[in-house]
């Protein structure tokens, strides 16, 4: 079971994949929307106060058409079949921590959490609820970030046919870049 959370690509077909990927992101959509969530970059979250189901899913389009680009570009680099349904397909399967995440925002309840912390700006000024809340979710945004690039490295190894240990470099470079042009876009179209 394990095993298939870290690394789904070795035990289902491309089909199912991106099917799971597809509803997984719509979901992640309709997630976000009731949660109050912005996945405004590729490789992070913010919960927020209000959105609405076009801002969540333009985010969303934005950050895995961004990260697929540039997954995609590094991995022809490295192997020149690599083929773009299998980068899309990993970068679709990868977010799903994320979608899990916006629950950790029931009732607003961590947004209103970090506005205390950000105009009152010590954490002095929380119960011992709100202290045990920042607590957990930030363990889970930890777990999650680390279950999304778990997913979306072994997805890439896989799309690449990685073998070279030096081509995590362009791993890594390519999420670097696509953090920084999917939250420029994000916020060039301020919706």
């Amino acid at each position: 079971m394990f095993l298939t959370l870290i690394n789904p690509y070795t035990k289902f077909t491309d089909n199912k994949l991106l099917l799971f990927g597809f509803i997984a992101t719509f979901i992640g959509i309709i997630l976000g929307n009731y949660f109050n969530i912005r996945y405004d970059g590729a490789i992070d979250l913010h919960f927020v106060g209000q959105t609405n189901l076009k801002t969540t899913g333009l985010d969303l389009i934005i950050d895995i058409g961004v990260i697929t680009l540039f997954l995609y570009i590094f991995g022809k680099i490295i192997n020149k079949k690599t083929r773009i349904l299998d980068v899309f397909i990993g970068c679709l399967i990868a977010r799903f921590p994320f979608y899990l995440l916006t629950m950790c925002n029931f009732n607003n309840r961590f947004y209103t959490i970090s506005q205390k912390l950000i105009t009152k700006g010590n954490t002095n000024t929380l119960t011992s609820n709100d202290a045990a809340v920042l607590l957990v979710v930030s363990f889970l945004v930890i777990l999650s970030l680390i279950w999304f690039f778990v997913l979306s490295y072994n997805g890439f190894k896989i799309a690449t046919n990685l073998k070279n240990k030096l081509h995590i470099i362009y791993y890594i470079i390519a999420i670097f870049i696509s953090e920084i042009i999917s939250k420029y876009l994000i916020i060039t179209y301020k919706t």
